[in-house]
């Protein structure tokens, strides 16, 4: 129809002279159609020869509708621009209203978060208490016990060691009395000359108290007896000397070297138990004890056997014994050895009063030990 319109007008513009037609242009659609007619017929054209196509009229806008018909098929224009503000207002408004939904709601999350951080901690810390107050009575409670007891056990062990020293101490005084007692009569233990023999072992043998080497050999008094030597004459041996005399005892097969001022007899009769006994009052005595081994029995065995008498085997070490395997107690007055069919048990008694004045004694009959043919038809023999 717009395009009608434009070809209408074009066709108007280019007529000279033809001040009837343009009237009819502004007519309505019906005189439109009949001016376009004459138009057509004087210009010599076809009414058939032009097809034209009408747009409907809901693609048409309303201000062409206007221009085309001469009224307006909608509203009228100054009510179109009331609506049009209207509806400016209308958005206006809810954009105001959006932007202070959004400003209020910007102002209220710093108080959102400002509150759940103050209970996030007050959560946080009550527990955090009482964690720290259970772990401060468990753990302190059972630390400290620990320690007392720890310590109480320490404190023990001192008074544990302060103990044996003591004991060491008063060892330390006997000696020192012993050493500085001139009286020989009151001695119990007593080696003026340090020759290593005490002042009954003097006595003995005939020695200078007062002189470690008697005969003046180089040699002490003391190394000499132990070694079977004369301490009164220089090279000469102790069985010679008449100082000692050889003990024999053939049913139980050896022998061995006592004092010749001494006494040795079988103890009730008995040949198994020998006893030498010193000419003097200090109760000392010595002993050899032959028993059976019927069970053939080993050393350890038979120190087991014998522990009433013996003691505990722990207190004993290894030990030759004429050239024979034995055990010897760590005070060194006790020697247990088998030979043959016996158990042979030697042993320096020091009586109640618990003195020893003969150990160089029992050392020179530990080395004069021998064994020997066992004979069952003879009885003690001591060789001059």
């Amino acid at each position: 129809m717009i395009n009608e319109q434009e070809s209408k007008k074009e066709v108007m513009n280019h007529l000279a002279g033809s001040e009837d037609i343009k009237p009819k242009a502004s007519g309505d659609l019906a005189g439109e159609k009949t001016s376009m007619d004459e138009l057509k017929a004087e210009m010599g054209v076809k009414k058939e020869s032009i097809n034209v196509h009408s747009m409907p009229g809901k693609f048409v806008a309303a201000s062409q509708q206007k221009n085309v018909g001469g009224a307006s098929p909608g509203p009228s224009g100054g009510s179109g621009k009331k609506v049009l503000l209207i509806a400016i207002g209308l958005i206006l408004l809810i954009i105001v209203v959006i932007a202070g939904v959004l400003f209020f709601a910007n102002k209220s999350v710093p108080f959102l978060n400002n509150d759940q951080p103050v209970v996030t901690n007050e959560n946080t810390n009550e527990p955090t208490n009482q964690n720290e107050n259970i772990n401060t009575n468990e753990n302190t409670n059972t630390n400290e016990n620990t320690n007392e007891n720890i310590n109480q056990n320490e404190n023990i062990n001192e008074n544990t060691n302060t103990n044996e020293n003591t004991n060491e101490n008063i060892n330390q005084n006997e000696n020192i009395n012993e050493n500085t007692n001139d009286n020989p009569e009151d001695l119990i233990v007593f080696d003026s000359d340090n020759d290593g023999l005490s002042y009954e072992e003097e006595l003995v043998f005939s020695t200078n108290p007062n002189l470690e080497d008697t005969d003046k050999d180089g040699y002490k008094d003391g190394q000499e007896i132990v070694n079977l030597f004369n301490p009164l004459l220089p090279g000469k041996d102790l069985l010679t000397s008449g100082l000692v005399i050889r003990f024999s005892n053939s049913i139980y097969g050896y022998l061995l070297l006592r004092p010749k001022t001494w006494i040795a007899k079988a103890d009730g009769g008995n040949l198994a138990e020998i006893l030498v006994i010193p000419n003097t009052e200090t109760g000392e005595s010595f002993s050899v004890s032959s028993v059976n081994n019927s069970g053939n029995l080993s050393l350890s065995e038979a120190l087991v056997q014998n522990a009433d008498i013996l003691g505990s085997s722990a207190n004993f070490d290894n030990y030759s014994l004429a050239g024979e395997g034995a055990l010897r107690s760590r005070d060194g007055r006790k020697v247990i050895s088998i030979h043959g069919d016996y158990i042979h048990i030697i042993s320096y008694d020091t009586g109640s009063l618990g003195s020893a004045n003969f150990d160089s004694i029992f050392e020179m009959m530990l080395n004069s030990f021998e064994w020997s043919a066992v004979n069952n038809n003879s009885g003690e023999d001591d060789e001059e």
